[in-house]
């Protein structure tokens, strides 16, 4: 795993103690967190290496199941122009 860059949406309970696990043990650790509190914390606190307000596609999703449903169904509108169709 030590190769691996990961991005985990939301630093919540699920996805903040998905952070901790995987820190030291992956190349890089970014997240995708809306609060901004959260996500200074975060970073003072070094649970990522880096972290971002913006959706972007390629990434775990580590939020409560009705937000992860809601952030599917956006998907498609996220997609950058050109990219494949498919998930």
């Amino acid at each position: 795993m030590h190769h691996l860059r990961v991005c985990i949406i939301g630093l919540g309970l699920m996805g903040g103690s998905l952070a901790l696990a995987l820190r030291g043990r992956v190349a890089h650790l970014s997240a995708v967190e809306r609060h901004a509190a959260t996500r200074q914390y975060a970073l003072h606190h070094g649970v990522v290496d880096s972290v971002t307000d913006e959706l972007a596609l390629g990434v775990k999703v580590a939020t409560p199941v009705r937000t992860i449903l809601h952030l599917l169904a956006q998907l498609p509108a996220l997609r950058p122009e050109g990219a494949p169709s498919s998930i």
